[in-house]
């Protein structure tokens, strides 16, 4: 009822509206007097990290593999969604236009015009990473790269997108609003 919406298929995620309340566990609670409708019941394993994190190279959250890679992309490479060619490449904070619009992981290797999977929100595990837990990750200076260093160089973008839960697995939520540095 005139809230955002999202509709899951096993191959596909589609989000209705830019930001969506996604729900997909419980029955739907009745309207209260003020907002829309919101979830009730907890019979999902929201917000919990799942075993599917035992092994390395490997995501528990939403994921799409609809599209296809526009570049050579390694696992765990930080992607963004070029809309002129429908195409994951490689986001680097050099250039404004990789770091602005949507941004994913790239859940295996991809070779340019093969279909690729890639994580849109969730976590991921990645055991050559060495993080400190706690800190926040940013789009790097280095195509498809992640760093804890936020970027400081007068003309780079700089965008949030996500945080180390500990040295080896990373939340990815990466955040819409990004800056610029003057």
């Amino acid at each position: 009822m005139g809230g955002p919406s999202v509709t899951e298929t096993p191959s596909k995620l589609t989000v209705i509206h830019k930001v969506a309340r996604i729900q997909t566990a419980g029955t739907q609670g009745p309207e209260g007097g003020e907002g829309d409708p919101g979830p009730t019941g907890a019979t999902g394993a929201i917000g919990t990290v799942s075993a599917a994190l035992g092994a390395d190279h490997t995501a528990d959250g939403f994921k799409t593999a609809d599209t296809n890679a526009g570049a050579t992309i390694a696992f765990g490479q930080l992607c963004y969604f070029d809309t002129t060619d429908a195409e994951w490449k490689l986001a680097d904070s050099n250039a404004e236009a990789t770091t602005a619009g949507s941004l994913a992981i790239a859940m295996a290797a991809g070779a340019d015009g093969a279909a690729m999977e890639v994580l849109l929100w969730g976590f991921v595990r990645d055991d050559s990473w060495s993080w400190t837990a706690g800190a926040r990750l940013y789009a790097g200076t280095t195509a498809g790269a992640l760093t804890a260093t936020a970027t400081t160089t007068t003309g780079e973008t700089r965008r949030q997108v996500g945080q180390a839960i500990t040295a080896k697995i990373v939340y990815f939520t990466p955040f819409y609003s990004y800056a610029k540095v003057a």
